[in-house]
């Protein structure tokens, strides 16, 4: 029935009686898991509106505009991270270019919002560039990178200021690990360092800083054994 449907049981069982692939690194599992996360998202926004106005009011709107596919960034990784992301968003960003103010995720990311309710696989290692993410957004398509991909396995496009166009579109970059020796984020050699938005081909390496978009990196360790959500601080900044 319905109300005792498991995602997460019936994947595995397409895992357990079928050729369907996990992954090498578990990258199905994390495609779910975001999957999750988008509806829960979702559902979300919509309870909340329905607290202000009547459903079948809602109902009409959205099928008119498609306003309930798209979801904040903020919402998402909420819906993601569950508690822990009310202390990730209030946390400065881990890299910053040269002269700028750092500012919490929560803020530089307060106008920026994804829509996706599927996910492809790519075979292009090229594919990872703003204009096609952008071409993405409009089919409502997240990415599950080609094999042995460096660095990232899964792209979230996300779009700025409510406006589609390339130079707008940044990106959720996911690695996803499943091995047991990385159990927090603080490995080493870091993983992040494989989740350069310039050499995974995100951001021309030429863009002037004042053109960029903020960037979310994240490293799923599935073979973690304790659930936790960590994140890397700025480097200490030297004396002025």
């Amino acid at each position: 029935s319905i109300a005792t449907y498991s995602p997460p049981d019936a994947l595995l069982n397409h895992i357990d009686s079928s050729y369907l692939s996990a992954g090498d690194r578990g990258e199905l599992v994390a495609s779910l898991l975001v999957m999750l996360a988008r509806d829960a998202a979702c559902l979300q926004q919509c309870d909340s509106e329905s607290q202000v106005q009547p459903v079948s009011d809602i109902r009409d709107q959205h099928k008119a505009d498609g306003s309930h596919r798209i979801i904040s960034v903020v919402s998402f990784l909420q819906a993601l991270l569950g508690a822990n992301a009310e202390l990730l968003l209030d946390k400065e960003a881990s890299v910053v270019p040269p002269g700028e103010q750092s500012t919490p995720l929560r803020e530089a990311f307060g106008n920026a919002s994804i829509w996706f309710n599927h996910i492809i696989k790519v075979s292009d290692y090229e594919m990872i560039q703003q204009k096609y993410l952008c071409a993405l957004i409009t089919r409502g398509a997240a990415i599950l990178c080609a094999d042995r991909h460096a660095g990232v396995d899964l792209v979230i496009p996300i779009v700025f200021d409510n406006s589609l166009k390339p130079q707008n579109v940044s990106a959720i970059l996911i690695q996803v690990k499943n091995n047991d020796r990385f159990q927090t984020v603080r490995s080493s050699p870091s993983p992040f360092n494989a989740l350069n938005p310039f050499s995974v081909g995100l951001f021309d390496k030429e863009a002037k800083d004042e053109d960029l978009r903020p960037v979310i990196r994240m490293v799923f360790a599935l073979a973690a054994k304790m659930s936790s959500v960590s994140w890397i601080p700025p480097p200490a900044r030297g004396p002025r």
